[in-house]
């Protein structure tokens, strides 16, 4: 996990860029492919201000049963889920959650995302029993395996939820598991999807989503690999949160590296260095090498397509569900060639 919440005056002030550098590095995405612990560090340090900004922006979402969280910012709401969230829950002698607890998490989720008004009517349906079965059978399997959970059991946890649950789709799901290990299990949000499965030149974050059990799959697998070529110093959580500040920017993707950070060292230890902090070690990798995706085939878990006319309330989200088809070129027909006159 990174150490140090740093920010983009602390990185100007240690003059680890010139100003057209940082300018450069913000109006660019580099994909997870080539970004640098350097470079993931400077963006995970954005996520308190883009969260902020959001609350100025976003009124809070209108729930099925007005609450406390109704009067919470997107800003505060996040904050009862990173924080506050996780330690009530684990305090139970079994982790569950309680109705309230999912309705007021699904306020948290569209407040980072899309408002769908059906999801809290379909929520508020479920049976308080319902509820509380559900989510101690899906932290019972995930948190019965051998550390980490594989994504096999990731998906097998998901469906302990979105089976039993009304408007419980994966990205729901999701949000759920992540509150017992957000270090594995990575939120399924728009902006940290279309980054990590992003098609370079073509979609972008233009990238339809159909949300479900599949995509979720090849995300997680995506999530993993990138934190796997990080050497392991970041987790699933923080890929999401960077993710979701590249998304909400909105800036062009980068397919080449960025900058490496400072000379000789690299990730968290450069910026220790640079900022006059303890931990600077020279290491022997100054920078980090892209490494191929890590290809994702069906035989990899089976039985994690969810299905029903039910779910698909949350899968789409209000996406469509196939993707464009590509536009087939104009064929322009020769204009006839004229006629030579004879002579007479």
């Amino acid at each position: 996990m990174l150490r140090a919440p740093y920010n983009l005056t602390q990185l100007q002030a240690a003059n680890l860029h010139t100003h057209a550098d940082i300018t450069e590095t913000m109006a660019t995405t580099p994909v997870p492919s080539h970004i640098t612990l350097y470079e993931f560090a400077q963006v995970l340090s954005r996520y308190p201000a883009t969260m902020s900004a959001l609350s100025e922006t976003n009124s809070a979402p209108k729930l099925a049963k007005p609450d406390e969280s109704s009067e919470l910012s997107s800003e505060e709401l996040d904050l009862w889920r990173l924080n506050t969230l996780p330690e009530v829950v684990k305090a139970r002698s079994k982790p569950c959650l309680m109705k309230e607890e999912l309705q007021k998490l699904l306020g948290c989720k569209m407040a980072r995302g899309k408002r769908r008004q059906a999801l809290p009517k379909l929520i508020s349906s479920n049976d308080p029993s319902t509820v509380t079965a559900a989510t101690t059978a899906a932290f019972d399997h995930l948190l019965g395996v051998p550390s980490p959970p594989t994504t096999a059991h990731i998906i097998a946890s998901l469906k302990e939820l979105t089976d039993p649950l009304k408007g419980v789709g994966p990205a729901t799901a999701s949000y759920i598991l992540a509150i017992m290990a957000p270090d594995t299990v990575p939120p399924f949000s728009d902006e940290a999807y279309r980054w990590i499965l992003h098609s370079p030149g073509r979609e972008g974050w233009g990238k339809k989503i159909k949300y479900d059990a599949k995509e979720y799959r090849t995300y997680v697998e995506g999530v993993k690999a990138l934190v796997e070529r990080l050497g392991g110093d970041v987790t699933a959580g923080e890929v999401e949160k960077v993710g979701f500040v590249l998304g909400k920017e909105g800036a062009g993707f980068r397919s080449t590296p960025g900058p490496a950070g400072a000379t000789g060292l690299s990730g968290v230890d450069a910026l220790d260095a640079a900022l006059g902090l303890e931990g600077g070690q020279k290491t022997t990798t100054p920078t980090i090498p892209a490494a191929p995706a890590a290809p994702v085939t069906e035989s990899t878990v089976t039985g994690s397509t969810v299905t029903g006319k039910r779910k698909a309330d949350e899968n789409r989200d209000s996406e469509d569900d196939a993707e464009p088809s590509e536009p087939r070129p104009v064929q322009r027909r020769r204009a006839p060639a004229p006629k030579r006159e004879r002579g007479r």
